[in-house]
């Protein structure tokens, strides 16, 4: 199977790439390269912001509560295009000449969960999902990306809920790397932190509060 991230989110990373071979630079998209001892590189990502959870709950395909399983790490790559627009295609108006497609692979890690429940969206309790985000090992060397929590990184959180895109071809990605993961416990849901203490940006919430917004959006429709 393969994997992909929805083109606001990885638009910024694969522009690094790009910057990178063609050796140009940019404020919008950065990457730190590993020096001496150190073999972690830093990147870079666009993700979509949400004032407020309606606007989260009305962008997500399905919403729902998951038990994390494993994870591995990927590389996917930018598909080849002829479309002009740089919004949807980062090579828009480089030389084709200039660019080797395999030095523009970006590393994902893939978490299976387990889906516990089902607020939103066609999957049920008791299926297994592949979540992609940006970040993970490639050829020795850490990527991370500042905004992501990795699902398997996140701690004290026997449960999580996930606001995600579902792709045709059955793969998954956040629908923002800052706002699409809470940690449920009990009724109330809790932004997601690492064992180094870095937590997201997410809004506090509870279950209750998403399944009335869930509602309301489908009312709406």
């Amino acid at each position: 199977m393969s994997f992909r991230l929805k083109v606001s989110s990885l638009i910024a990373v694969v522009l690094v790439a790009v910057l990178l071979s063609l050796g140009g630079c940019s404020r919008d998209a950065a990457v730190t390269e590993p020096t001496g001892d150190d073999s972690t590189a830093h990147l870079y990502a666009v993700y979509p912001e949400f004032g407020d959870l309606d606007d989260m709950v009305h962008e997500a395909d399905a919403i729902i509560t998951v038990e994390f399983i494993s994870a591995r790490t990927d590389v996917i790559y930018p598909e080849s295009s002829d479309d002009d627009d740089p919004v949807t295609n980062p090579q828009a108006g480089v030389d084709p000449t200039e660019i080797d497609m395999t030095d523009l692979g970006v590393p994902v890690t893939i978490s299976t969960v387990k889906v516990t429940s089902s607020l939103k969206g066609e999957l049920s309790a008791g299926d297994l999902l592949e979540v992609s985000q940006v970040g993970g090992l490639m050829d020795g060397v850490q990527y991370v990306e500042d905004q992501t929590l990795l699902l398997g990184d996140i701690v004290n959180a026997d449960s999580l809920m996930l606001f995600v895109n579902i792709h045709d071809d059955g793969s998954a990605d956040l629908v923002s790397a800052s706002s699409g993961v809470l940690v449920e416990d009990g009724s109330e849901l809790r932004e997601a932190c690492t064992s180094d203490d870095r937590c997201g940006e997410q809004m506090a919430t509870t279950v209750q509060e998403v399944e009335q917004a869930v509602e309301e959006t489908e009312n709406s429709e």
